[in-house]
């Protein structure tokens, strides 16, 4: 089973910058560092929610997300109680709405074609806070700071100002302050706070109520309801932000209570470093935030009717969703009771990339990513090198462009507002896999199936097909069969694999080799180098998308693929095992495109019928990139 678990690193996203998305068996003779026993008072988060519920305004459907957090103990308490304890908590955070669907942009499929979007712009958030902790005994307080940066088209607003015809971002950054109590009556945990945006002014006070209830040893059930009041809060909103959403003159913010919410949350602890969290809630927004609504009222624009702002944001919704929670390392002196006793064979990855680089193709810029990975064990081995063992490996990927920053679009800041995008299309890619792994001693062969969902403005293609008079989705779902060799030869490991797409037709080819130099127990040198080979490979890219790449000037019809060598990528990873369970991964690499690839993205030619504008050449450049990921395993 040691064996084919090293397997393992090629099927996730996040592992290596090189064979991201194959099914290329893992070097048979890894190095592994020395694991550190320690516990870092670290935990990753990772989580979906149906919709995103913030302060009572539902922003839209279907949030991914992740995050980390941790405490640095200051001073330690002196009862038994922890009275008299100081600590600093700090968290890092990530949020994307799934497919783009946000709650504030109506449905333009009937309207002129100068609105792509049809109800679907992209939001993400990133946000960091640092808070100073106290406990006073009878009572906790905290002080804070948070900085949330907003991102997306709806954070830009280039719709609502092709609606409404001004010239504004949709919303600001917002860099708050806070202070907060909590303390226990009894079973009820009651806690308070009150923030404030330096950056647009406005307070926001919340109360919450809470209670535990335990159901077994290691599942409880936890009840609980928030109220939320604002002065003259804005949710970060710009002014021409509010004009849009209430359409009359606007409002300077929300002012009363703003949502009353409720839920039942169902903590399960998995593993001793693992829960798992289920649950459901309700959202009833209150006269302070309706009364910031337009309540459907129309646009202020000559737009074809019936047509209506929607008001999807502040009505009643029921949602909800599943968090798993995993600490960094184990406590051994830790007996909290758990539901699984071992541990899953399960890890977890979130990681962040300069450059999105698959297959020598780079996507954009800014891409955060997280994976789930594990095998499943059919026939063990007696044998030393543990040939003949076999077993299922699987993972799952979900992947997105930070702030849209697509290398694809051109950027139309000289077009005028009919094309608002301006360089700035969301991306997303979700997949899945899973492979039968043997180990034949001298080499490990697998065989498997992946699936791959591009989603976004620039897979949907709207953009590049209505600039350039082409019909289709920009790129189209990948379903993938591979198979993969892996052997060592000295101190170089190889792989290989060859991947045929069922859904698009054609081959892709790859071929790495790696080696692993120890600096000390804990802390390794990888490097790497692949290349690729394409034969009529297309990335899944529809017929218009690659026309619109490739751009001829006398015909629409593009080339049918890849054919020959795609991209030469050299790579240098840093694993550092900070403890048992948890590996720190940061990474520098270069990719250079070569022929097959190149002639892929002949488009240097005018776009359309504009003379002076030009598609970019960026995702066929060469380009220097780096990133960083952290693996836990539970």
């Amino acid at each position: 089973m040691k064996t084919l678990l090293k397997t393992l690193g090629v099927l996730s996203l996040t592992t290596c910058p090189l064979m991201a998305g194959t099914t290329t068996p893992a070097p048979k003779n890894p190095k592994n560092p020395v694991a550190i026993n320690d516990d870092l008072g670290i935990s990753t988060d990772i989580g979906y929610d149906s919709n995103f519920v913030w302060r009572g305004l539902n922003y839209g459907r279907d949030w991914a997300r992740a995050s980390i957090r941790g405490v640095v103990p200051l001073i330690g308490g002196r009862g038994e109680d922890g009275a008299g304890s100081t600590a600093l908590m700090w968290d890092v955070g990530y949020g994307t709405l799934l497919g783009d669907s946000d709650s504030f942009t109506p449905n333009l499929s009937k309207q002129p074609t100068s609105w792509q979007q049809d109800n679907k712009q992209s939001y993400q958030r990133v946000e960091a806070g640092l808070s100073l902790t106290h406990d006073f005994g009878a009572f906790t307080g905290s002080f804070g700071y948070r900085y949330i940066h907003n991102s997306g088209a709806l954070a830009g607003g280039t719709l609502a100002n092709s609606i409404n015809g001004g010239g504004f971002q949709g919303m600001h950054d917002i860099h708050q302050l806070s202070t907060g109590l909590s303390t226990s009556l009894g079973p009820i945990i009651l806690a308070t706070s009150a923030n404030y945006d330096m950056a647009n002014g406005g307070w926001y006070f919340d109360a919450n109520a809470s209670s535990k209830f335990v159901v077994t040893e290691s599942i409880s059930i936890v009840p609980h309801v928030n109220l939320g009041y604002g002065i003259n809060y804005k949710y970060g909103f710009s002014q021409g932000m509010r004009n849009y959403v209430s359409n009359i003159p606007g409002p300077s913010g929300v002012n009363g209570f703003t949502a009353v919410t409720a839920g039942i949350d169902f903590p399960i602890r998995l593993t001793r470093n693992a829960t798992l969290t289920p649950y459901v809630a309700i959202n009833v927004p209150m006269n302070g935030l309706r009364n910031f609504s337009g309540r459907g009222a129309p646009p202020n624009t000559a737009l074809a009717f019936p047509f209506t702002l929607p008001n999807t944001p502040f009505q009643t919704i029921v949602y909800g969703g599943v968090t798993l929670s995993i600490k960094w390392g184990t406590n051994d002196n830790d007996t909290t009771p758990v539901l699984i006793h071992k541990d899953l064979g399960i890890t977890a990855d979130v990681g962040y990339d300069s450059n999105y680089v698959w297959r020598g193709l780079n996507y954009g810029r800014n891409w955060a990513r997280t994976a789930f990975k594990g095998a499943i064990p059919l026939t063990e081995s007696s044998a030393e090198n543990k040939a003949g063992e076999t077993s299922i490996l699987w993972d799952a990927n979900y992947g997105t462009l930070i702030g849209d920053s697509d290398s694809f679009s051109p950027n139309m800041s000289t077009l005028g507002t009919t094309y608002p995008q301006h360089n700035k299309q969301s991306y997303q890619r979700m997949e899945a896999g899973a492979n039968l792994a043997h180990d034949f001693g001298p080499i490990t062969a697998s065989f498997g199936y992946r699936y791959i969902h591009n989603t976004g403005a620039l897979s949907s293609g709207s953009l590049l097909t209505s600039l350039n008079g082409l019909g289709g989705m920009g790129i189209h779902d990948i379903h993938q069969l591979s198979t993969g060799l892996g052997a060592s030869i000295g101190i170089i490991d190889l792989a290989s694999s060859a991947n045929f797409d069922m859904a698009n037709g054609g081959w892709y080819f790859d071929l790495n080799a790696s080696s692993n130099f120890r600096v000390t127990d804990a802390i390794s040198i990888v490097p790497s180098a692949n290349i690729g080979y394409g034969l009529n490979y297309n990335y899944g890219f529809s017929q218009g998308f690659r026309a619109a790449l490739a751009n001829p000037a006398s015909s629409n019809v593009g080339p049918r693929g890849v054919s020959g060598f795609t991209a030469t990528t050299f790579a240098v990873n840093f694993p550092i095992k900070l403890t048992r369970r948890t590996t720190f991964t940061p990474y520098i690499a270069v990719n250079v495109p070569m022929s097959g690839l190149t002639n892929f993205g002949r488009n240097n030619a005018p776009v359309g019928g504009f003379t002076n504008f030009l598609q970019p050449r960026t995702p066929f450049n060469t380009v220097l990139y780096g990133g960083v990921s952290v693996s836990v395993s539970f």
